[in-house]
């Protein structure tokens, strides 16, 4: 083994743990490893043993060495001159080479040091000193001093060889002259006043066994000494002290490095990061072995938590016996030397261990576990990743590969899956490497842009489709998608890809396309509208819709905001959320209706966008509006004979009493009683058509402000519009009413009342004839739990059919015979009542007939004046004053004469224009009683004119009226402050108000 050999593991580990002499000889018998024991003993360290061997020592020596099997074990005897001593020896194998382990143990216990006996036996046992002085300088390498006292009991030298001189590094006759040396303890602190330490002590007559000191010679080297000394006592009783010197420089450097070796090699053992035991097998319980811990490094006492004390020393049964189970057979393997060194893979809890050991003596095995917990799982995600990648290759549909494209020329596969062979239809290796069927696969014309998308540097992913004809003539559609990964030196560049068959995608995609054409064409020609929305904005409109909005291409509508048409009038969430109706004012100045449907979400140019059909209902709704005027008309119709005949009834015997009293009048004498009850007879008369009239005009307001909403008494209304159809009721049933106290609600009052006549008539249409006894029409009217107006109109006909009750409500469905209805009744009830934020419905009966529930929404809303006249009320002060009379009907002028003539100055006129001239003129009057109606200049003209040279006089109007039949007269009398008093009059009411105003001038009630 050469020095090199001797730092092998092994070597060093064996040499650590041996406690005895030990060294290991190679086949020259050169000492190439010895532990202190050996060194200490012997003084040879990488020396030539076989000389200090007896000749049977160096016999079994070299056959150990030259034949290991017969000379294992044969002993060696004993060193030369160094009686005491014994060696046996054995024969190793490493590395292929043999080498002898010599270990040495002593045969008596009599000395320490073998070397040092030879010189102080001799000397002891000497007859004469100048024979043993002679014998110690001339024959010893060791130095030898012979000391003794002197008379002031100090030490003094008596005799030395030249071996102690060759220490101090003088000459031998310079020695005696030279001063004495520099002498340092052990750890090297300089020691004064000492020639050599621990002299003394022997002097005195006690043996020294052993002392190291370093010594500084006179040639400037330190030496390291180990000395020891023996008193010996002359006949003349002179005490003196043999001391022998032996130079263990090289050895102390030795031990020196030893230590310093073992230190370095303890903590190398302590940093290694796999877990480290040293195992010894020991004799076991009933014959056999156990094995112990004798050394851990720091990593295994992390592992297991333990301190090193708690482990070293103790055997793996009685710490870990689930451990020892699978890790005693692995040590008896190699202690067996049926495997000097075995490696296997293992398993404690969740991690995984790379176990290795190794034999370092008899009974010693060093066991190392590297946790391969982190490998092991990433080899399992490995492999599970390539099964993983080798399913997905065989089952997609397509097929991964790898490339390698060149700029000047065609690219080469070097990787294709199982698919290519389908795709390409021939085997994959005819594809891999320069493959020319592959090129020519691919049509011409394609050729070109798939060599090109491999070759880009750019690292993003490409995606080509290209044409191929298969070897078998199948004509396909490919789509490569790849990506470059590496870039050469040489210009090539490798990536990885995927092919997919696309040949039915891009036939779809052509017929997608097509279909597309040919529906984007329907779309053109429809006769709706249509547009595309996002983000509020037109993206798409048909040229319907720009005719519909009167533009002359639909590019123009492009980019237009929806809210230019469809004006905003709710949240943006809410838009085109259900079908609504707009109303939009062309730019050529026409106003049209246009409905459009509920939105539906599209895809459009790849983003989302919303779907809104487009109707022009201008000419629905002119249409629809004439056939309502017609409903309306037909009702008028209905209501004008049941007027007719509430208004006959009472104007018969108006007639009647006027005949009556007029020929009482022609009579002689006149009969007052008969005149009396004629003209009382004839007041009641009056009174009843006066109310008639009155719930007539409530129909009529619709015509003149439709969007005009008040608050409404449901109460009230109903009896009006059931005094309007009461002739046709009176005929069928009987009318019953159940009010209640509802709250008002707001709306128009006229179309309201048309709801409530309508079903009044549907109810009394819905009753046999000739059964007025048993048929009843019932008005119910109540609060419902959320505080609403609830109005039911019910009957006790034979109810609505289930078919029937589902399209009630639509327009033009009717089941009245044909002539009968137009169908628009129940719609326009339901647009009026829907108008009023209510509801309307239907249901029949449980035993007979059907009701119809209105609900409507209480008045939350400031009450508006109502059209009521305002009256003054006189104080009965009589005073005459100036009235004036202007009226376009001479009779009522006249009969307002009359009225006033017995208390005031009447003047009438019938034309307004004379009432401008007389106040320009200079007359004053105290009442002006102006008709508010008249053909040619109205009361309201008046006022303005006289308003502006007469502001008093104007203040003095009083306005009568037939009716505001106009809406500009309506809007006058409900925003004036100026009394108006409803045709036809009360006569006390109006003297009342004639005479307030003569006597105070306050025209407010």
């Amino acid at each position: 083994m050469s020095v090199d050999r001797a730092n092998h593991p092994l070597v060093q580990t064996l040499l650590a743990c041996a406690t005895n002499p030990l060294a290991i000889v190679d086949a020259n018998g050169r000492v190439v490893g010895a532990n202190a024991a050996f060194v200490s003993c012997t003084g040879l360290a990488g020396e030539n043993i076989l000389p200090a061997l007896s000749d049977e020592g160096s016999i079994a020596l070299r056959a150990a060495l030259l034949d290991g099997a017969a000379a294992r074990g044969a002993p060696a005897a004993s060193w030369r001159g160094g009686p005491g001593w014994s060696a046996t020896t054995r024969s190793v194998e490493v590395d292929g080479e043999t080498f002898a382990i010599l270990s040495a143990a002593r045969t008596s216990h009599e000395h320490d040091v073998p070397d040092a006996n030879v010189p102080w036996q001799c000397i002891a046992n000497a007859t004469s000193e100048s024979e043993a002085l002679a014998d110690a300088i001339d024959n010893l390498p060791i130095g030898v001093v012979l000391l003794e006292v002197d008379r002031q009991d100090r030490p003094r030298f008596i005799a030395h060889n030249s071996a102690y001189a060759r220490l101090r590094g003088v000459g031998a006759n310079e020695l005696l002259t030279a001063p004495a040396p520099r002498v340092f303890d052990a750890e090297g602190r300089l020691l004064t006043d000492v020639e050599l330490p621990g002299v003394a002590t022997a002097l005195t007559g006690e043996p020294l066994r052993e002392v190291i000191f370093r010594i500084e010679g006179d040639d400037g080297l330190m030496r390291t000494i180990l000395c020891s000394a023996t008193p010996v006592t002359t006949r003349d009783a002179v005490r003196r002290a043999v001391c022998v010197l032996l130079d263990i420089t090289d050895r102390a450097r030795a031990e020196e490095a030893r230590r310093a070796s073992d230190q370095r090699c303890a903590g190398f053992f302590d940093a290694l990061h796999d877990a480290s035991a040293v195992f010894e097998a020991v004799p076991g319980e009933g014959g056999g072995h156990d094995w112990v811990y004798r050394e851990a490094n720091d990593s295994l006492l992390r592992q297991l938590g333990r301190e090193r004390n708690d482990l070293v020393g103790r055997r793996i049964d009685d710490l870990f016996p689930a451990v020892a189970l699978r890790l005693k057979p692995l040590l008896d393997s190699v202690l067996a030397a049926e495997a000097r060194n075995l490696e296997r893979e293992s398993t404690y809890g969740e991690a995984d261990f790379l176990v290795r050991a190794f034999s370092i003596g008899a009974t010693e095995v060093v066991v190392t576990a590297l946790d391969i917990t982190e490998r092991k799982s990433t080899e399992r995600a490995l492999r599970s990743s390539k099964e993983r990648f080798e399913t997905t290759a065989t089952t997609l549909p397509g097929a991964l590969y790898d490339y390698i494209g060149t700029p000047d020329e065609h690219g080469n596969f070097v990787y294709l899956s199982p698919g290519a062979s389908e795709i390409f239809e021939m085997p994959i290796e005819d594809l891999l490497g320069p493959s020319e069927p592959f090129w020519r696969c691919v049509v011409i014309e394609d050729i070109g842009a798939l060599r090109d998308a491999h070759t880009r540097r750019g690292g993003e992913r490409e995606e080509v489709e290209c044409k191929i004809v298969t070897p078998n003539g199948t004509k396909k559609v490919l789509r490569f998608s790849w990506r470059a990964s590496t870039i050469g030196d040489d210009g090539t560049i490798r990536g990885s890809g995927f092919i997919l068959d696309v040949t039915a995608a891009a036939a779809t995609r052509q017929a997608l396309d097509r279909s597309r054409r040919e529906l984007t064409s329907l779309v053109e020609r429809l006769p709706t509208g249509v547009f595309l929305e996002r983000a509020g904005a037109i993206v798409y409109a048909n040229p319907e819709l720009a005719r519909c909005c009167g533009h002359y291409c639909a590019t123009d509508l492009i980019g237009m905001a929806t809210t230019q048409i469809f004006a905003e009038s709710q949240a943006v969430s809410a838009r085109f959320s259900r079908e609504q109706e707009w109303t939009y004012r062309r730019p050529d100045g026409r106003e049209v209706v246009l409905v459009t449907s509920p939105r539906r979400d599209v895809e459009f140019d790849g983003r989302t966008a919303s779907l809104v059909t487009v109707t022009d209902h201008t000419e629905l709704r002119a249409m629809r509006s004439r056939l309502m005027q017609a409903d309306r008309l037909a009702s008028v119709g209905l209501l004008a004979a049941g007027v007719a005949h509430e208004v006959n009834n009472p104007l018969s015997f108006v007639v009647a009493s006027m005949e009556a009293m007029s020929d009482a009048l022609s009579g002689s004498p006149i009969d007052g009683e008969l005149l009396r009850q004629g003209l009382a007879d004839a007041r009641v008369g009056a009174h009843r058509v006066r109310q008639v009239v009155r719930d007539l005009k409530t129909f009529s307001h619709a015509r003149l402000d439709p969007d005009r909403s008040a608050p409404i008494d449901v109460n009230a209304l109903l009896d009006a519009s059931s005094n309007m159809v009461q002739n046709e009721i009176r005929h069928r049933a009987r009318l019953v009413k159940s009010y209640g106290r509802p709250p008002l609600v707001l709306g128009n009052e006229a179309r309201l009342g048309q709801v409530f006549v309508n079903l009044l008539v549907n109810a009394t249409q819905a009753l046999p004839e000739d059964e007025v006894d048993t048929n009843a029409i019932r008005m119910e009217t109540y609060v419902s739990p959320d505080g609403e107006a609830v109005i039911e109109v019910s009957d006790t006909g034979t109810g609505i059919g289930q078919a029937a009750l589902d399209r009630i409500f639509e327009p033009f469905f009717t089941t009245k015979p044909d002539g009968v209805g137009t169908g628009l009744g129940l719609a326009i009830c339901r647009t009026s009542v829907e108008a009023m934020g209510g509801t309307i419905q239907v249901a029949n009966l449980p035993i007979r007939g059907a009701c119809f529930r209105v609900t409507l929404p209480a008045c939350v809303a400031e009450p508006k004046v109502s059209l009521k006249p305002r009256t003054i009320v006189g104080d009965g002060r009589a005073r005459r004053g100036r009235v004036l009379v202007v009226d376009d009907e001479p009779v009522i002028a006249r009969s307002l004469g009359r009225m006033l003539g017995k208390e005031h100055d009447v003047t009438t006129c019938t034309d307004g224009r004379e009432l401008i001239v007389r106040c320009r003129n200079g007359e004053r009057f105290d009442v002006i009683l102006c008709d508010l109606m008249m053909p040619e200049v109205t009361g309201m003209d008046l006022h303005a004119m006289l308003s502006t040279f007469d502001a008093a006089q104007a203040s003095k109007m009083v306005f009568l009226t037939g009716g505001a039949f106009t809406s500009k007269a309506a809007a006058f009398l409900e925003g004036t402050t100026h009394p108006w008093i409803e045709k036809p009059y009360d006569s006390e009411n109006v003297r009342a108000i004639v005479r307030t105003l003569v006597e105070t001038g306050d025209r407010r009630s």
